[in-house]
């Protein structure tokens, strides 16, 4: 979301720069396609700055926000778009008894099925199995709760629908660029 913003703001004119908290922007991908996107954003005049967690946002009198303060330094800004990720809000589903799994995510069988008999989940708070290890993850991507959401509905409704899981595919367009992963980054391969 965060170089999506990029590149819109950017199109726009607008002064853009991305603070990203770990050593490379777009952590799912490998270094050097994340090199690569982030070159492309660079040569348009986005400031990339890498393993520089966000520390807090300074306003003006009025409020208005005036700057970033990173673990670097203090940026000038006028706009922050925070694009830090998800994390599943399961508190109601833990406190009926409903199993967490992946990164506190809901954990459901392939019909979405939780613990808690007539109870589905799926969406971006629940787990699912990554087709190429066959281990359960939290992946939270529109297409897959899309998906899962069909299954879910489908079943609650007496059918016998399936979701057999994620590849983790990720895709987005960069001014007059695409990038892409699916499967395993190298990183990812490497801990198995």
């Amino acid at each position: 979301i965060g170089v999506e913003m990029a590149d819109a703001l950017t199109s726009l004119g607008i002064g853009t720069t991305i603070v990203e908290k770990l050593p490379q922007i777009l952590p799912p991908f490998d270094a050097d396609m994340a090199g690569m996107v982030q070159a492309a954003l660079e040569a348009r005049g986005v400031r990339v700055t890498c393993g520089a967690g966000v520390t807090g946002i300074e306003r003006d009198a009025g409020g208005r926000v005036r700057a970033v303060r990173t673990e670097v330094g203090e940026l000038g800004a006028e706009l922050v778009i925070l694009a830090i990720g998800v994390a599943p809000n399961t508190e109601i589903a833990a406190n009926a008894g409903i199993e967490l799994g992946a990164r506190g995510a809901i954990r459901v069988d392939g019909g979405m099925r939780t613990n808690v008999p007539d109870i589905y989940a799926a969406g971006d708070c629940a787990c699912a199995t990554q087709l190429v290890t066959g281990a359960e993850v939290f992946i939270p991507m529109g297409t897959t709760a899309n998906k899962a959401g069909k299954v879910a509905g489908e079943n609650a409704a007496g059918g016998h629908a399936a979701f057999l899981g994620v590849t983790g595919t990720m895709i987005f367009k960069l001014f007059d660029k695409e990038a892409a992963k699916t499967g395993l980054s190298l990183r990812e391969a490497a801990s198995l």
